[in-house]
């Protein structure tokens, strides 16, 4: 019920699309819908191989550009889902994900999110976000 309406998909030229199998985001009415974004770039190079950091600000800077695509800020995000591989340390993704949303952000509240392992990525990835903007009218 939360998205009924007309679907409209939405993409940044800055970010790579998925071959053949997602949409990088879809728009119902004021909410935007993102795929799972990562470091790979589109030469199909991971960024940062190796470094949950580095992959994190990656991560979140396609994340950025795409709300930007559909007229909004990182300010929208109101929610993530953070995927992380076995074993990676989770305080080496926590620092850059706030020191991302803080530089890139106007205000000081951070979206609501949940963090999970999982076994895999796609091949060199350690972090995998998704998010649900809300564009409120925009």
């Amino acid at each position: 019920i939360a998205y009924r309406g007309e679907q409209k998909i939405v993409t940044s030229p800055k970010v790579r699309l998925a071959p053949g199998s997602f949409s990088q985001s879809v728009r119902v009415g004021d909410r935007l819908l993102l795929a799972g974004q990562d470091a790979v770039t589109f030469d199909r190079v991971v960024e940062c191989e190796g470094s949950l950091a580095g992959q994190t600000e990656a991560t979140l800077r396609h994340s950025k550009d795409i709300v930007e695509a559909a007229g909004g800020s990182l300010d929208d995000i109101v929610k993530t889902t953070v995927y992380l591989t076995e074993g990676t340390a989770r305080e080496e993704f926590a620092e850059p994900y706030r020191k991302f949303f803080t530089a890139h952000s106007r205000s000081d509240t951070m979206p609501a999110g949940l963090t999970v392992e999982v076994q895999e990525l796609a091949p060199g990835c350690l972090v995998e976000i998704d998010s649900v903007a809300y564009l409120g009218g925009r």
